[in-house]
């Protein structure tokens, strides 16, 4: 049977009004399970926020355990306080009863001493200062038994015979202290290369009134030099006696490959060592040791000079100070030796 479709006068038609209100709820419902769907799945991505609480919690935790550890200690303060009130008052007691007996004593023995004759009381004076005596005698004993057992470390005082100093004259030995390191200076050896070139360079100094250079390196050390011409004026000036020009040294200093030279002291006092070599080498008759010790250094000077002089060496000091090169000049003095 076909169906009729319903119409108004003015050809309305119901049926497709009811479709088309139909379909839109439809696509509403869709749409709301969409959003719902979509809603759930966000929900689930969230991560779920901090307890803020617990920082908070355990901050009053370990608050109350740091106040319980503090109320202990108070507690335990307040103890020994008592203790120790206790103990003052039974010491107080004690002395106060001591003092007492001791007041009593002396008034029996005042009044027994009354009752005796004179003979008889200087006895009891006599038997009562020896008494006391031997109480005495008896707490020095004690005393010096404790002090006996006392173990006293022995101080050792290094005594060395008073040096006497005088202006060496002979060959010399340099050695350089710094920095706890002690090493050999070529001074005498680079001084005779020195004099090579002062004949190789004689003929600069007709020209020149100074000429500077340097020889080495050997055992670690440059030597420079600077040779200066006196003229015949100066050279009058200096009572030289001559009428001629002369070459002389200025100045020399000892330069250092580097600073790491030497040896120890703990390893210059070994056999073997470099010091001791030289040291074996020197002629104790004509040669001494010079030391140039700089400040860093004293301890080190001070124990190889004694060392040196238990071996029988004479040696002579120069304090360096920070800063300055090892060197001469005909204005220098002698070294000094002991």
């Amino acid at each position: 049977m076909k169906r009729l479709r319903s119409t108004d006068d003015d050809g309305f038609n119901q049926d497709s009004f009811l479709d088309v209100v139909a379909n839109i709820v439809g696509i509403l419902i869709i749409l709301v399970l969409v959003a719902g769907i979509r809603a759930g799945k966000a929900t689930a991505n969230i991560e779920p926020l901090p307890d803020e609480t617990e920082p908070v919690k355990a901050a009053l935790k370990n608050t109350f355990t740091a106040a319980r550890a503090v109320h202990s200690e108070v507690y335990q303060l307040e103890r020994q306080r008592k203790r120790l009130a206790r103990e003052t008052a039974n010491r107080e007691a004690e002395q106060l009863r001591v003092a007492t007996m001791l007041a009593a004593s002396k008034q029996v023995m005042a009044t027994a001493r009354e009752k005796l004759d004179e003979k008889t009381r200087r006895q009891f004076d006599a038997q009562r200062a020896a008494a006391v005596a031997a109480e005495e005698l008896e707490k020095v004993r004690a005393q010096t038994a404790a002090a006996n057992k006392e173990e006293t470390p022995p101080v050792i005082v290094e005594n060395l015979p008073t040096p006497i100093t005088k202006s060496v004259d002979g060959n010399e030995k340099h050695f350089r202290i710094k920095e706890g390191r002690i090493a050999y200076v070529p001074i005498m050896e680079l001084l005779e290369d020195v004099k090579l070139e002062l004949r190789n360079r004689a003929g600069q100094l007709r020209t020149r009134r100074s000429v500077s250079g340097r020889v080495g390196p050997q055992d670690g050390f440059y030597l420079h030099y600077t040779f200066t011409r006196v003229d015949p004026k100066n050279a009058e000036e200096l009572n030289l006696g001559t009428s001629s020009s002369i070459v002389q040294m200025a100045s020399f200093r000892m330069i250092p490959v580097n600073e790491d030279l030497g040896e120890s002291l703990k390893e210059v006092l070994q056999p073997g060592s470099d010091f001791r070599r030289r040291l074996a080498a020197l002629d104790r008759r004509t040669e001494t040791m010079t030391l140039w010790a700089y400040p860093d250094s004293f301890d080190e000077y001070r124990k190889l000079k004694t060392e040196l002089f238990r071996a029988g060496v004479g040696s002579a000091g120069r304090p360096m100070p920070f800063g300055v090169h090892i060197g001469g000049s005909p204005s220098g003095t002698k070294s000094a030796s002991q």
